[in-house]
């Protein structure tokens, strides 16, 4: 899902295994939108790949894939929250091998991300677990988690 305004993305239940990014976002799932809440519940992100060969437009130049698995990129106060949810094996060529976040400083979004599993994902660049574009602030909260044995140049579990 790209670009979803003015509604909201639920997945529940899912499995995502085996995926790779054919942009330069979320090797599983990409969710951007204004005014558009996102739930992950009880989902499953198995080997899932954002390309080193992509390029990324975060402002530092780089290139790569963010979010190996997953890429949320929330505006205009969304509020939402990925829970009870594993990954596993994922990876990325830029920034976060297992879920990258972007939530526009001025938009008020927030996230929250609660009782998953961060293991053995891994970034070429920031942040083996995951990544916050906006840098890791009251934004985006992490809760009950675990990260382990996540890998990255920078921040093996969480960076931003």
């Amino acid at each position: 899902m790209e670009h979803c305004d003015h509604t909201t993305l639920s997945i529940g239940n899912c499995l995502f295994t085996n995926n790779t990014a054919t942009t330069e976002d979320g090797g599983a799932v990409v969710a951007t939108g204004e005014y558009t809440p996102v739930y992950v519940m009880n989902c499953d992100f198995f080997n899932n790949r954002a390309p080193s060969t992509a390029v990324v437009n975060d402002g530092r130049g780089g290139k790569g894939g963010r979010g190996g698995a997953l890429f949320v990129e929330l505006d205009f106060g969304s509020k939402s929250w990925i829970s009870n949810c594993t990954f596993r094996g994922n990876s990325c060529g830029r920034l976060g091998g297992g879920l990258a976040t972007d939530m526009h400083n001025y938009s008020e979004a927030s996230l929250v991300v609660g009782n998953c599993v961060f293991e053995s994902n891994a970034s070429a660049g920031d942040a083996g677990g995951i990544y916050s574009v906006d840098g890791i602030s009251s934004d985006l909260t992490i809760e009950r988690c675990v990260l382990r044995g996540n890998s990255a140049v920078d921040g093996a579990a969480i960076d931003g």
